[in-house]
């Protein structure tokens, strides 16, 4: 079993092409290889955080207190980060090294209790669509290069697996293929579960 821990892009890995309902209530799920915590739009910058709006830390802390140590875990934070601020931040270079020390400080947390720990980092919507529902900065194919980017980063400073599927579902200018992703252009669809798989079980 892996508990998938973090905001909406957690509903991939339901198995099913929706959204999960908000933890504690419990979405059906399609793969019975995962179970799905979806903890609101939390934020890799603020899991570290005690009282943050989203009280990310505090769910956090909540669910692992249900969970055996040894279970393994996969984490997905980082989307939102990217999408609001990345491009909003006037030294992109220290957004990456800021959001991803503090993600890490919060993911050592979670290690030194036992759980055994892989983040997941979707891809990006195509479109730069800023809404007040949907605060969105930058170019599709420019946020998929910072996720590339900060992957690499969390895989060098944590050494653990960093699992994204962005190579399989861009086209040849790094934006997000829009038949991988669902009706709002938002989440990934299942159609793009056979990528992950091979993530998830290497040869």
């Amino acid at each position: 079993m892996i508990y998938c821990i973090g905001d909406s892009h957690v509903s991939f890995f339901l198995g099913r092409d929706r959204l999960a309902h908000r933890w504690p209530k419990v979405t059906r799920h399609a793969d019975k290889r995962f179970r799905v915590f979806h903890i609101g739009p939390a934020t890799a910058y603020n899991l570290i955080s005690k009282r943050s709006t989203t009280h990310s830390r505090e769910k956090m802390g909540h669910i692992l207190r249900e969970l055996d140590k040894g279970a393994d875990l996969l984490l997905s934070f980082g989307e939102i980060d990217i999408r609001t601020r990345a491009f909003r931040s006037p030294k992109l270079n220290e957004f990456i090294k800021t959001t991803c020390d503090r993600y890490s400080d919060a993911i050592n947390r979670i290690r030194d209790r036992g759980f055994n720990v892989r983040l997941w980092l979707p891809p990006s919507t195509p479109e730069e669509k800023n809404t007040a529902s949907w605060p969105s900065f930058g170019p599709g194919n420019r946020r998929n290069e910072v996720t590339l980017t900060m992957a690499d980063r969390l895989h060098d400073k944590l050494d653990l697996p960093v699992l994204t599927v962005i190579p399989d579902v861009v086209d040849e200018e790094m934006y997000t293929r829009e038949e991988y992703l669902l009706h709002r252009k938002i989440h990934l669809s299942q159609k793009a579960m056979a990528f992950a798989n091979k993530l998830l079980d290497p040869p």
